[in-house]
């Protein structure tokens, strides 16, 4: 949360003027690109999570949909562990009538809760009509999900390519697999 300014609007932004963060500072970032276990550092108190969903496969006439981007701020236990799911990319299709695969998933699991990014869905054939892969839906505890419709590049708070080497969570070309999901977890406590 930021603080209005004494005319009600927001001011210009820094570090200085976020409140309510558990009155906690930034502890530390660990990205997954693999399932796994994520365990709290010392201290953590709030998690910021950023979840890309899997891309779907492309199919006979379509490049796959990219999957969608999740983003959460939610309190952890540190004495916890949390399991974390990558989804994976879904897989092509060559023949004209196939549907191609969905991209999984990709989220943190907190409390029964969801926190991250929906894979998207592949393309496919029915009644005589071809259609592209498309996005999935936003997960239960996300806050913030953007999806996109087309096979695109994106850059939302991060640049993945920064921090994985690569694009990933893209949606595959006409008869590739779509790219698995990765899963960012910035942490946050005293």
């Amino acid at each position: 949360l930021v603080a209005l300014d004494g005319a009600g609007k927001l001011p210009a932004v820094d570090g200085s003027q976020l409140l309510g963060l558990g009155g906690g500072r930034l502890k530390s970032t660990k990205v997954f690109a693999v399932s796994g276990n994520y365990t709290p550092t010392s201290g953590t108190n709030f998690i910021l999570v950023l979840g890309k969903g899997a891309g779907s496969g492309g199919n006979w006439s379509y490049a796959g949909a990219p999957g969608g981007l999740g983003i959460s701020f939610v309190s952890v236990n540190p004495a916890k562990s949390y399991q974390v799911i990558v989804g994976a990319g879904g897989y092509p299709t060559s023949g004209q009538k196939d549907t191609a695969g969905a991209g999984g998933n990709t989220y943190i699991t907190i409390d029964g809760v969801q926190h991250g990014g929906p894979g998207a869905y592949g393309g496919g054939y029915d009644n005589d009509r071809l259609w592209p892969g498309y996005p999935g839906n936003p997960l239960a505890g996300t806050l913030f999900t953007r999806l996109f419709t087309g096979p695109l590049r994106e850059s939302i708070l991060l640049d993945d390519t920064a921090i994985l080497g690569a694009a990933r969570g893209i949606g595959g070309g006409r008869t590739k697999y779509g790219a698995n999901g990765y899963l960012v977890i910035v942490e946050f406590g005293a």
